[in-house]
């Protein structure tokens, strides 16, 4: 998992991944609190959103020195829907990034 949101980031090659602590989000989530280091450079805290469902956790968000992938992707979405006047626009951009 740490690879795959690694190389949306930028490509960049971690080197350590490291879960320092967690804590509760209401009722059903746990925020994830850990350290990515990479390239030799400075760690990056990264927490991660996480919620059990049918035995296993499923990662809800990643949030990166404070910045939320969900909340990035929302807005991305919002604009294309914006830009293309609907889903139609969204779809195409969706399956180039799945390949």
């Amino acid at each position: 998992m740490v690879k795959t949101f690694s190389a949306r980031l930028g490509g960049v090659t971690v080197d350590r991944f490291e879960v320092v602590g967690c804590s509760d989000i209401g009722k059903t989530d746990i925020l994830v609190h850990s350290r990515v280091v990479y390239d030799g450079a400075k760690p990056l805290r990264a927490d991660w959103r996480v919620r059990e469902k049918d035995g296993a956790f499923r990662i809800l968000d990643l949030s990166v020195e404070g910045i939320s992938m969900a909340l990035t992707l929302r807005k991305e979405f919002a604009s294309v829907l914006r830009r293309e006047g609907g889903v139609g626009g969204l779809v195409p951009i969706l399956m180039a990034a799945a390949t």
